[in-house]
């Protein structure tokens, strides 16, 4: 297998369901595997955005996985729309499980500034909860967040990472453990 591909053409986007992580992501790794076992280089791969007939946008695996976060994960417009409600904050929640899964099938790093704002915006996130029903999406998200530093996926700075811990640790504290 030389290149894996994956067209999105619904609503849907990378972080949105685990299917994408399950079926690209596995078949990935699953070439990926073989292929460093005879030697040769990782399969190419591309994320075709065919929604708009008159835009295809082209990604690779590692490209679609910085658009997701630049667009979502990141995006004040886009995560203040769900904090604000249990559901919306587990709904965020569910784009870290999938982000990170994501990330790990990828096989690669995540880049060190795009993770350090990651931190910055999930305890950001946390300042708002006022609530144990809030604090299980909020919670969940720091949880993976200090996971990826401890797996090194992700080489946070050391204030950073003991940020996020203090963040989870208050949290728990304030709330209990809901994630």
């Amino acid at each position: 297998v030389d290149v894996i591909t994956q067209n999105f053409d619904s609503s849907w986007r990378l972080f949105d369901s685990d299917d994408y992580y399950d079926w690209f992501g596995g078949l990935y790794n699953a070439a990926n595997t073989l292929k460093n076992k005879s030697g040769k280089a990782k399969p190419d791969t591309a994320f075709f955005d065919i929604r708009n007939k008159n835009n295809y946008i082209s990604r690779t695996y590692q490209e679609e996985i910085e658009f997701e976060i630049r667009s979502m994960l990141l995006n004040p417009q886009y995560y203040n729309a769900l904090v604000k409600t249990p559901a919306g904050m587990n709904s965020y929640a569910s784009r870290f499980q999938n982000f990170y899964a994501s990330n790990i099938l990828g096989g690669e790093k995540l880049n060190k500034e795009l993770g350090n704002q990651l931190a910055d915006t999930v305890v950001k996130i946390n300042s708002g909860v006022t609530n144990s029903q809030l604090a299980a999406g909020a919670q969940s998200s720091t949880a993976w967040m200090i996971y990826m530093a401890q797996q090194g996926v992700w080489e946070g700075d050391a204030s950073t990472v003991q940020k996020l811990v203090d963040t989870y640790m208050q949290s728990v504290i304030d709330y209990g453990v809901a994630c």
